[in-house]
């Protein structure tokens, strides 16, 4: 447990992060990690499980703070899961460390743009109801207090000044299909419902601009395929500022000169759902 490796100091952080924010950056870093590394200690030996690729854990908690989301646990922007990696004959033989990134991380970049964000995981017995009056749309949706009852689909809608632009909502089967797959749901039932209401919401959004929606799609996609598909992709591989080896090397990154695609919004096909 004290193994060097799993501390991550100011000085190893990515360059996005300023000067001023660099000590309680990397607190909240650590945070993460003690919270990921208690989850998969024996509690008994007081031992880390043997096949948790402790490198893992840190590449993944700096590639939340190299998209700008925020590694204090409690901001919901990023969560740290493990998943297992098998060969060939099904066999687990390491546990990565995984990012997954939370609903909030998409409403805070939509703020960041003029954009409020409302999300809800609808239940059998809430009272939901959307209206389009010409070119006003009216939602309503009144939760049923203390329910026990199954989420049974989950809306999104954006606004800009008080005025409801556009809105997503996620169906019954939809949640059924994907729930089964993503281990995530076990645990997050109801922030998964709001994300997935989220990220379709962010396919009809075209005003939002921003390079970090971008890369935050395309990681979440990338877990996508690994989840769905069984595809090996590394989501650090997929944003446009990650750098190799960062956590494994500690040395600051050098300042590259890049060639941005152009982009007028976020294409249809970079959110599935």
């Amino acid at each position: 447990m004290k193994n060097e490796i799993m501390k991550i100091t100011p000085d190893i952080l990515p360059a996005v992060v300023q000067p001023s924010m660099r000590n309680q950056i990397a607190d909240f870093c650590n945070l993460s990690v003690d919270n990921f590394l208690s989850e998969h200690t024996n509690t008994i030996t007081g031992k880390l499980d043997s096949l948790i690729d402790e490198k893992s854990i840190g590449r993944s908690i700096l590639l939340a703070v190299k998209m700008g989301l925020s590694p204090n646990p409690y901001d919901k922007e990023a969560y740290f899961y493990s998943r297992n990696v098998k060969s060939g004959n099904d066999m687990v033989v390491r546990k990565d460390c995984v990012l997954h990134i939370g609903y909030q991380a998409y409403i805070r970049i939509a703020a960041e743009n003029g954009l409020t964000i409302k999300a809800y995981a609808i239940k059998e017995d809430d009272v939901l109801k959307i209206e389009n009056k010409g070119t006003e749309i009216l939602i309503s949706h009144i939760p049923a207090v203390f329910s026990t009852k199954k989420i049974v689909g989950s809306i999104a809608y954006a606004q800009k000044d008080d005025k409801i632009i556009d809105y997503a909502t996620i169906n019954k089967s939809e949640i059924d299909n994907v729930k089964k797959s993503n281990p995530a749901w076990k645990k997050y039932e109801n922030e998964m419902a709001k994300k997935m209401a989220v990220r379709r919401l962010f396919k009809y959004i075209k005003s939002i601009k921003d390079d970090r929606l971008i890369d935050i799609i395309r990681v979440d996609n990338a877990n996508d395929e690994q989840i769905f598909h069984n595809k090996k992709i590394e989501p650090d591989k997929i944003i446009r500022s990650a750098d190799e080896n960062l956590f494994a090397t500690g040395t600051k990154p050098e300042t590259e000169t890049e060639t941005k695609p152009e982009t007028n919004g976020i294409p249809d096909d970079e959110i599935p759902f």
